[in-house]
């Protein structure tokens, strides 16, 4: 059984990220799309929606379970799936098209802002995996569950920061100093909250904090430059 001590974080968490995707892509997404001048394709649609979904249904997995509804909880689980698949296939296929598309930019603030969109479906369809995987095992479930929520905020993130701060360059090296910070965090408070943390926590929390350290400084190196190149050479 879920301990009821995390429960009323996770649950509230669930809600706030919610609010925090609604306001980082309501300028350019779901304002225009309200207005009725929204021009943006299919996939896009899809890749929104699915991704909505995905936190919506997280979020009302946080209360079934604490209203200690497991039955419903797991019925429900299976609905992720499908939407866990499109969201990633549809954010693959979007970005990939963005790197062909980016092609010979001269801007060095795109490529690992493309970086960013990549690993971001990567890092939440590895994490989902690993939280479906270790179902059975209800703390590690629920933290990977947790962090694969956390890892469709980056996006939002520096969204949001550029909503802030205005025009500019888009603020990726802040926004993933502002993740790598929420999850030690996470990871601080889950272990004092359930005592210690498993070794399966420990190996893919460590390793999600230091890929969020790292791909954007090799998004700015000379490394990245032939990886872009494949990328897009995918999409071509």
């Amino acid at each position: 059984m879920t301990s009821s001590k995390t429960l009323p974080f996770h649950a509230a968490a669930a809600m706030i990220f919610i609010a925090v995707a609604v306001v980082a892509f309501s300028p350019r997404y779901l304002l225009p799309l309200l207005g009725g001048s929204d021009e943006t394709r299919w996939i896009l649609h899809a890749h929104a929606i699915s991704g909505f979904l995905w936190l919506l249904l997280f979020t009302a997995q946080m209360r079934f379970i604490q209203k200690k509804n497991i039955r419903t909880h797991r019925t429900f689980g299976f609905f992720s799936f499908p939407l866990a698949i499109i969201l990633v296939a549809t954010g693959v296929y979007v970005t990939l098209e963005l790197f062909w598309r980016a092609r010979g930019l001269t801007n060095p603030g795109a490529n690992p802002v493309l970086l960013v969109n990549l690993s971001d479906m990567l890092i939440f369809g590895v994490l989902y995996a690993v939280g479906v995987m270790s179902r059975r095992r209800t703390h590690d479930h629920k933290a990977m569950m947790f962090l694969a929520a956390l890892s469709l905020m980056n996006a939002a993130s520096f969204r949001i920061i550029a909503l802030i701060t205005g025009p500019g360059p888009v603020p990726v090296v802040r926004s993933h100093i502002l993740m790598a910070g929420f999850i030690a965090l996470y990871l601080l408070w889950f272990r004092r909250r359930q005592g210690e943390l498993s070794l399966l926590v420990k190996l893919i929390g460590a390793s999600y904090l230091l890929v969020i350290l790292i791909h954007v400084p090799f998004g700015l190196s000379p490394l990245w430059a032939p990886v872009s190149d494949l990328f897009a050479s995918m999409a071509s």
